[in-house]
């Protein structure tokens, strides 16, 4: 009885694998790494990492959907451990082949020099940006300051209301005083 469900359960997965096996895997826009310029030069080894990659988006849709513990997704993991397998043995073979690993690795310096190159155009435009918010800045400054000087008396305005201030807050303890005067006397 167990056989049969086990045999079901096996059928089931292996459906699912299949209808996986079409989904691409989110492409990112981050250095490519090693293995990833491998898998592009060598096409055995891009179809194993596809073939990685479906097992393991799988894997994720069984936990998500049966659970961490479940015999699914036992059996999902087991499919994307043999897939990871597979490819690191492509992997290892291809790393052998000396004329794909110089056009590999000069892949990657090139990867590499433009990405320096895109990190420092970025670092030009932010400095350009700031010294153009540093010379706005200067400007509005400057025309303020041609704005209070030809107003004149911006800091007479300013001395006023520091004087009105201060006018009130005597004249406010001076009317606590007069209440507070009878108090003391009984």
């Amino acid at each position: 009885m167990q056989a049969a469900s086990l045999q079901s359960i096996l059928n089931d997965v292996s459906k699912r694998l299949d209808a996986f096996q079409e989904e691409e895997a989110p492409v990112t826009q981050d250095l490519m790494s090693e293995l990833d310029v491998f898998a592009r030069l060598d096409p055995l080894l891009g179809d194993l990492q596809k073939q990685y990659r479906n097992a393991q988006l799988t894997r994720r849709q069984q936990e998500k959907q049966f659970g961490h513990d479940s015999a699914m997704a036992d059996v999902a993991l087991e499919a994307q451990d043999s897939a990871w397998c597979a490819m690191q043995t492509r992997y290892m073979e291809v790393r052998k082949d000396r004329s794909l690993m110089h056009k590999v690795q000069s892949i990657l310096h090139r990867q590499k020099q433009e990405q320096l190159q895109q990190q420092e155009e970025k670092l030009q435009t932010e400095r350009t940006h700031k010294a153009e918010q540093l010379r706005l800045y200067h400007q509005l400054r400057q025309n303020t300051d041609i704005r209070r000087d030809q107003k004149g008396g911006g800091d007479i305005l300013l001395a006023w209301l520091w004087l009105f201030i201060f006018h009130e807050k005597m004249r406010f303890a001076h009317s606590f005083e007069r209440f507070a005067a009878p108090l003391r006397a009984a």
